[in-house]
């Protein structure tokens, strides 16, 4: 529910960021958490889920 109250996916789908850039996550983070408060780790999150995501797809196309 707060995801779509706060139109999370509306910020998500405008996005075309490569993994490594931290717009998204920045944008993402300072509405869940209205600043940047663990950002840093919600960043290295990201790379792991995407790291483990590559290793069993492979890369995106």
């Amino acid at each position: 529910m707060f995801y779509k109250y706060n139109n999370i996916n509306k910020v998500t789908k405008k996005d075309n960021s490569k993994i490594n850039e931290d717009t998204l996550t920045n944008k993402v983070t300072v509405i869940v958490n209205s600043g940047m408060k663990k950002a840093k780790e919600r960043r290295e999150e990201k790379l792991n889920i995407a790291k483990a995501f590559i290793e069993k797809y492979g890369e995106c196309k």
